[in-house]
């Protein structure tokens, strides 16, 4: 499997909004969210259950309460009673959930120094097949006020890189209409 260039937009807006656009030689794909409800438009549909993972950064992101957090981790299979100290590379973390054969589900592991998501672990079918997914968020750019976005995210299927983003460039507060994140009533969509 060869290496591809893409060209990345992400859009992320408070309120659960993402939009996702990613310009490939086979063409222009597009993931977008609003709330719970997800839309993905892509070049090869087989990915749209595993794609799914793009839209966990933002839900993670835009808590602003213990008990949100909790609800969201809930509804993304983190069992919230399953709580350790761990490590990622050398940084300390709090881990939250379980993901092994004997308790298959979803695992997230949040920086103790600056409460940054590093790693998230969850299991997704993709054409009748069970896979394991991880995303990873490292190399964090400070934006303000203590809010942190990660330079670099990787996306792992069964242990194999798929995808790796890297930004480039980053604008807070810059409004964004709500027509960015329309997703139209014609298309199936996924609820998540």
């Amino acid at each position: 499997m060869g290496v591809t260039g893409a060209e990345e937009r992400l859009f992320i807006k408070k309120g659960f909004f993402l939009r996702l656009e990613r310009y490939r030689f086979s063409g222009k794909e597009r993931i977008i969210q609003r709330g719970r409800t997800a839309l993905a438009i892509l070049s090869n549909e087989a990915d749209s259950d595993v794609r799914i993972i793009d839209t966990v950064f933002p839900l993670l992101w835009f808590q602003s309460s213990l008990g949100d957090l909790v609800d969201i981790l809930n509804f993304l299979g983190v069992d919230t009673g399953t709580t350790s100290l761990g490590r990622v590379g050398t940084e300390v973390s709090y881990t939250i959930g379980t993901c092994d054969e004997g308790k298959p589900g979803s695992k997230l592991w949040i920086e103790r120094k600056r409460g940054v998501p590093l790693r998230f672990t969850g299991i997704a079918t993709s054409e009748g097949k069970r896979l394991t997914l991880r995303v990873e968020y490292t190399d964090y750019i400070p934006l303000k006020k203590g809010a942190w976005f990660p330079g670099t995210i990787r996306i792992f299927k069964d242990d194999a890189l798929w995808v790796e983003s890297t930004t480039k460039k980053t604008e807070v507060n810059t409004p964004l209409p709500e027509s960015l994140f329309h997703i139209p009533e014609a298309v199936s969509y996924t609820h998540l």
